[in-house]
């Protein structure tokens, strides 16, 4: 393993580890992020002077502001690969026109991905990107604006695309009232869209109570309202304090640690803490 995804590796344990506890202990990142021999020259090296991605004292690690940035951009660049290898794979199964059906099954087995984290990228390309066309739920086949952006990556992107999408969940406040409600969400930009993610993966956590799904679904809220109006330093503290109670839920409920790790990032850049 290159030196430098040695390094990345070990700072995005830290990163994951931190979500749990500020002070981590040295031993079970060196565990997690199970980089061999040079666990403690890249702890020196990401840590001292340059990098300061990192404090360690003793047998604890503590990460940076500094490190929580990187961590994040880190974290973003990963997710944009893992869609391109995704569409890519979808290409290539798809055969000579690129446009049969393709098994999720069998493009699952290919990517080596699991199902749930597979199935938003997909949803993704279906509903926001349009790279994919009416398929039957077990199999997906690329639109014809799916085959340009593979042959050739972002020449037909429109600017401001909006999209109409649904929630169907018990959410309390101005997005849901009651259950079996539906809400017409407009999603404009990068914030909106990773406020519409939150708010599903809420909806179809099976770890979250009724009661956390409506308390989250409220602060979720809370955050894309203080992200419509301008950014005072009132404002930016009142969102950061909801966007870390939201991370606190999220970074302790198992089906939703993932993506919290994605689109928190994105909320966070929008405020810019």
């Amino acid at each position: 393993m290159p030196f430098e995804e040695k390094r990345n590796r070990v700072l995005l344990s830290l990163y994951q580890l931190t979500q749990i506890s500020p002070h981590v202990d040295v031993y079970e990142l060196e565990k997690l992020a199970d980089v061999g021999d040079d666990y403690y020259t890249i702890l020196r090296y990401i840590g001292g002077p340059g990098e300061g991605l990192l404090k360690k004292s003793n047998e604890v690690v503590r990460i940076t502001a500094e490190g929580i940035k990187k961590s994040e951009e880190l974290l973003k660049m990963q997710q944009v690969e893992k869609e391109r290898l995704v569409l890519k794979k979808i290409y290539e199964l798809s055969g000579p026109t690129h446009t049969d059906y393709v098994l999720i099954d069998r493009l699952s087995k290919e990517l080596g991905m699991q199902f749930r984290e597979l199935n938003g990228i997909l949803l993704d390309f279906e509903r926001r990107k349009g790279w994919l066309g009416d398929s039957p739920d077990e199999a997906v086949k690329l639109s014809s604006a799916g085959i340009r952006e593979v042959e050739n990556p972002g020449g037909d992107r429109t600017v401001g695309v909006k999209y109409e999408t649904h929630f169907h969940a018990p959410f309390q406040g101005g997005y849901i009232q009651g259950p079996g409600g539906t809400q017409h969400i407009v999603i404009k930009n990068e914030f909106d869209e990773a406020i519409y993610k939150l708010l599903q993966g809420v909806e179809h956590s099976t770890d979250l109570s009724p009661v956390q799904k409506m308390t989250v679904a409220g602060d979720i809220k809370t955050v894309q309202q203080l992200g419509q109006i301008e950014r005072t330093p009132e404002v930016i503290e009142a969102a950061n304090s909801k966007i870390e109670t939201v991370e606190s839920v999220l970074s302790s409920t198992a089906d939703m640690v993932s993506l919290g790790m994605v689109v928190i990032p994105i909320i966070r850049a929008w405020f810019g803490v």
